[in-house]
């Protein structure tokens, strides 16, 4: 008996490398909105993560947007939670620290991984690792440019021991030409848990957090922003109406453009 269409390894097929039909078809047999030149616009991401029976995870799925269900992906190299994900200018998925089945401290991260969703598979060196490992950070794409932004890290030089974590101002940028990681100026307030979203061409916002590791202390309503020709992160009079952070526990979420792929 023939497979099922519409079964789950129909919806995984285009995760697959597939011999390309003759140009022509294209063109006069398969009607515009049938042709998939490229990824998907608007196809949704989630990466690791973490959960109560397995602890952080590898997996990886995608929200197929245009059967309206998910599909697994190509797990991770490894297991990631309290990452960030950020997409680069050629379609390409990075994956930026977290923590490891380890935990915080032992298990703290600063290795990125490199997710092609036009290959389906993961770059096998990955890309250059954080100057500072973190988890709990926010990041985004820019002018080119991925920012991390914020998170929890150990104290330098202190024992692999949670006591010793503490909320960050740091900030980095990678350059994804040179494949390496540079300082960024810090933040006006450390922020671990923040949300950070990239504003026309030149301006980045941090949103919310918390200045503890834990949340035991402050849980901020402030927002700073990060102007990209000045340098420089200054905090908003203007402050959220509740206080909020994300969940350091929950998936790691982008999704893919459709303007990427329609130039």
């Amino acid at each position: 008996m023939g497979r099922r269409i519409g079964s789950t390894a129909d919806l995984r097929a285009p995760l697959r490398r597939r011999r390309a039909l003759p140009p022509f078809l294209y063109v006069e047999a398969i009607s515009p909105f049938l042709r998939f030149d490229g990824l998907l616009p608007n196809m949704l991401y989630a990466f690791g993560g973490r959960n109560q029976e397995d602890g952080p995870l590898n997996t990886v799925e995608i929200f197929n947007t245009w059967h309206g269900c998910w599909v697994p992906g190509p797990p991770m190299p490894k297991r990631r939670a309290g990452s960030a994900a950020a997409l680069l200018d050629d379609g390409r998925m990075m994956i930026i620290g977290g923590y490891d089945e380890r935990g915080i401290a032992e298990g703290l991260l600063a290795s990125c991984d490199i997710f092609d969703p036009v290959a389906g598979a993961w770059r096998k060196d990955g890309a250059a690792p954080l100057a500072r490992a973190r988890w709990g950070h926010g990041c985004a794409s820019l002018q080119g440019k991925v920012y991390v932004v914020g998170g929890c890290s150990l104290q330098l030089d202190a024992p692999l021991q949670e006591s010793f974590m503490e909320t960050l101002r740091q900030c980095e940028i990678y350059l994804p030409t040179e494949n390496r990681w540079i300082p960024a100026a810090p933040l006006q307030i450390a922020r671990s848990g923040t949300r950070v979203v990239a504003l026309g061409s030149r301006v980045l916002t941090a949103i919310g957090g918390c200045d503890d590791v834990f949340g035991r202390a402050e849980t901020q309503p402030t927002v700073e922003l990060y102007d990209v020709e000045n340098q420089h992160w200054s905090v908003l009079q203007h402050r959220l109406s509740y206080p909020r952070r994300i969940s350091f526990f929950h998936l790691s979420l982008r999704a893919v453009a459709a303007s990427l792929w329609s130039s």
